[in-house]
């Protein structure tokens, strides 16, 4: 049986070593669309993998922060964030 194509793409698009790079570079692209969720999940990614994010991505997702604050969904997800918890949708 063979692989199915979008695993086939995975291991031709990506060198060894360049997945991580490839998805912060992505999601620093797009951390301007992040809602309070996307940040805390983000975040709670790399802590989960015991990684720091880059400096651009964790200047993306500073600047997201500041322009959700005071929206209203921030709150729990900043308290989850805090307690060392993963945020509930």
């Amino acid at each position: 049986m063979s692989p199915t194509p979008c695993i086939s793409w995975l291991k031709v698009a990506t060198a060894p070593g360049t997945l991580i790079p490839e998805l912060e570079g992505r999601a620093e692209a797009v951390a301007g669309t992040f809602n309070a969720q996307g940040v805390a999940n983000t975040l709670w990614a790399y802590t989960t993998m015991g990684r720091e994010p880059g400096a651009g991505l964790m200047r993306a997702l500073e600047r997201r922060a500041e322009a959700l604050a005071g929206t209203g969904e921030t709150l729990a997800v900043t308290s989850a964030v805090a307690r060392g918890r993963q945020p509930s949708p």
